[in-house]
């Protein structure tokens, strides 16, 4: 039978045979029979102890009390770099920060563990270091304090705040709230739940924001997440959230951010004032889908029309194509933009295929007219197919059908062309409609 015991840290193998046990310290590799009262003892070679297991054991600091911490010094605490200092219970730092230094910072109960601080800014600080907490509750006991303040102007580090980390404010204190984090590569919060009176501000140049899973509650002044004018995120991925406050704003992009692409999904809004500010489904770049009422999906969707027009749509030659002539009105523009010229301009950012409706109406101006009307892409790429009207008396008003399907990427557009297939004879489109939908 064998037995596993742990001595001043390190790993002792020992074996017990009728009475004796042996221990082999891991350092020296020496055996030492211990005698447990009988005459009779079998030595085993002693089990060798995997140096990761010990630097594993000497790169963690057990916390439960400040003075285990590094001693502060001008009111912060810097912790040892590449250290993992796992916080056991609530541990009041007083008016002190904590500046990470690039140490991780855990507890086993993201309810109890953690730390709390009435310090004049953020309690958590970083600069230039990779940020991992997990399961780590901060908590804001001053009107003046915040949980964090991370940055990294390098755009190399990551910044991880995996499941439980949580921020909340001390019993009827009204905080700074979440805090600032600006720059980093990837920024990754997963199952984190605050409940404090202003959510995560977001600055400088991001290349990855990502959250996921995470309650956020008791916001009173302010937005769950707001993107500053100064900010340029690449990519942003905000999914499964629920934001339960009354009041206040959701997701707040200020004026002067720059979004390349962005994706909301199956996120819940309760009792929030409103949802979106700064920002629409319809944005460049954004793109929303399942988030309850109040948020749109991000369904491209335009129609525009010609009602009573005169001006004429002339040829330049038989059968050759021309654009449809007239001040067009728009009546729904999402993820399109038009100059009121019979155009739609595609804004978004992801290729989609649209379902293309055009109808023309017109008078005939010549005998046995022919007609013709298409579906032209950025000017000069004709998709198929084409819809024609033929035999038509002269005066003769008709109207042309046409139904089709395009692919559309950033900037393309799309216009209602028509041809004169048996005269050059400009026409007078009175009426058209032209409708576009994902």
């Amino acid at each position: 039978m064998f037995n596993s015991v742990y001595f001043s840290g390190k790993i002792l193998a020992a074996s017990l045979i009728l009475g004796f046990t042996t221990f082999a310290n891991a350092d020296s590799g020496r055996n030492f029979p211990i005698l447990l009262g009988s005459s009779q003892n079998i030595l085993l070679s002693p089990t060798p102890v995997p140096m990761s297991i010990m630097a594993d054991q000497e790169n963690v600091v057990h916390v439960s009390a400040v003075k285990d911490f590094p001693a502060p010094y001008q009111g912060v605490i810097k912790l040892l770099p590449n250290k993992m200092y796992i916080v056991s219970g609530m541990v009041n730092i007083g008016i002190n920060a904590i500046n990470l230094n690039g140490a991780g910072m855990k507890g086993m109960d993201p309810g109890k563990d953690g730390v709390l601080s009435a310090v004049n800014g953020a309690i958590l600080r970083s600069r230039e270091v990779d940020v991992y907490l997990e399961s780590f509750c901060v908590v804001n006991a001053s009107t003046e304090t915040k949980a964090y303040e991370f940055t990294d102007v390098s755009g190399n580090k990551f910044l991880n705040l995996f499941a439980g980390c949580s921020v909340i404010d001390a019993p009827n204190i009204q905080s700074l709230g979440v805090g600032m984090v600006t720059g980093f590569n990837t920024i990754c919060m997963f199952e984190n739940y605050w409940k404090t009176r202003d959510g995560i501000k977001l600055s400088g140049s991001i290349e990855k924001f990502t959250s996921t899973l995470n309650y956020v509650t008791g916001i009173t002044n302010g937005a769950a997440i707001e993107i500053l004018a100064n900010a340029n995120i690449k990519d942003i991925i905000i999914q499964s959230c629920y934001f339960v406050y009354s009041g206040q704003v959701g997701l707040k992009v200020e004026k002067g951010a720059l979004v390349d692409q962005a994706r909301l999904s199956m996120n819940l809004f309760r009792g929030v004032g409103k949802m979106l500010e700064g920002v629409t489904s319809f944005t460049p770049g954004w793109e929303m889908h399942q988030n309850g009422e109040g948020v749109l999906d991000s369904k491209g969707y335009g129609f525009m029309y010609l009602s009573e027009n005169t001006a004429p749509t002339g040829f330049k030659g038989m059968s050759l194509y021309a654009k449809i002539l007239g001040q067009t009105k728009m009546v729904k523009s999402d993820k399109f933009i038009t100059d009121q010229s019979n155009k739609f301009t595609f804004t978004g950012k992801r290729a989609t295929a649209f379902d293309v409706t055009a109808i023309v109406t017109a008078t005939a101006p010549d005998e046995l007219g022919s007609y013709s009307i298409v579906i032209m892409k950025n000017g000069k790429e004709i998709i198929a197919p084409h819809s024609t009207v033929s035999n038509l008396k002269k005066d003769a008003g008709f109207q042309i059908y046409l139904q089709t399907q395009v692919e559309l990427h950033t900037g393309d557009f799309i216009e209602v062309f028509m041809k004169n297939n048996t005269h050059v004879t400009p026409v007078i489109v009175s009426d058209l409609q032209l409708k576009v939908s994902e």
